[in-house]
């Protein structure tokens, strides 16, 4: 049920960019998720990491945003702003899960570089959010 929830908001951040509401619901379906996938990691004897899996795919979808055409309405320089802040955020929830952010943000930037593409003009407020 957790994967379709995502799956569909994912669907709808797509299409309705730039709607903070959309990425807010996110942060709650990944927080539990990654403590899912986490706790699941520790007694699971498989290579394969589900949670880096599943970071891959958020990198992806910021990759995407980062990526996206402007338009008119301002609505794809906020939906960057949005998805580089909700990186941010599920960088901070857990320190194993710090790590295997950065290492797959390697491929768009640094965490700090992504959100001064996306809102140049609070590079202080990243700065400060990255060293605190």
């Amino acid at each position: 049920m957790w994967k379709e929830e995502l799956r569909w908001n994912e669907t709808l951040i797509r299409r309705y960019q730039g709607r903070e509401s959309l990425w807010n619901h996110r942060r709650f379906l990944s927080q539990w998720w990654v403590q899912h996938l986490l706790s699941c990691e520790e007694t699971s004897l498989s290579n394969e990491s589900l949670a880096d899996l599943f970071l891959s795919q958020e990198i992806h979808l910021l990759s995407d945003c980062l990526g996206a055409p402007g338009d008119e309405f301002g609505e794809t320089r906020v939906q960057v702003e949005l998805a580089a802040l909700y990186i941010l955020w599920i960088s901070e929830q857990d320190a194993a899960v710090k790590g295997k952010v950065e290492e797959r943000l390697k491929s768009v930037g640094s965490l700090k570089e992504v959100l001064a593409r996306a809102c140049p003009e609070k590079s202080r407020l990243w700065t400060h959010l990255l060293h605190c």
